[in-house]
């Protein structure tokens, strides 16, 4: 399965660049209304949180579906074998092999309708 990990955008790279520049101009930038140095590195170590968070999800869910799978194949299995052992037993024509789930082999064939004979026949 291919893993669906989120890796950081381009826009959160240049927000970092540019936070750097402005540290290199004014450590202490703040321009009010939450336009600060700290504000946005503080957005930025969030984002970077998230993802990691994404990330182990993404891990766990993974394991999750592939464990998922493995119990489908080990139903599968077991249901196969079930099949196995009652056309062992009963045989694959039997009543029982049809009832487990499977088309018999050799169904019975239909009977045809005897037609009349004697006197009321034609």
């Amino acid at each position: 399965m291919i893993t669906r990990l989120k890796q950081r955008t381009r826009m959160v790279d240049y927000a970092e660049r540019r936070m750097n520049a402005a540290k290199a101009i004014d450590s202490t930038f703040d321009f009010g209304n939450g336009l600060t140095i700290s504000r946005i590195k503080d957005l930025i170590e969030a984002y970077d949180e998230q993802c990691i968070a994404h990330n182990n999800a993404t891990e766990i869910l993974e394991e999750l579906t592939a464990k998922l799978k493995g119990t489908e194949e080990a139903i599968e299995s077991l249901a196969d074998r079930l099949l196995d052992a009652v056309a062992a037993k009963y045989g694959r024509s039997s009543s029982e092999y049809k009832l487990v789930g499977s088309i018999r082999k050799n169904p019975p064939k239909a009977t045809k309708p005897i037609p009349p004979t004697g006197l009321l026949a034609g």
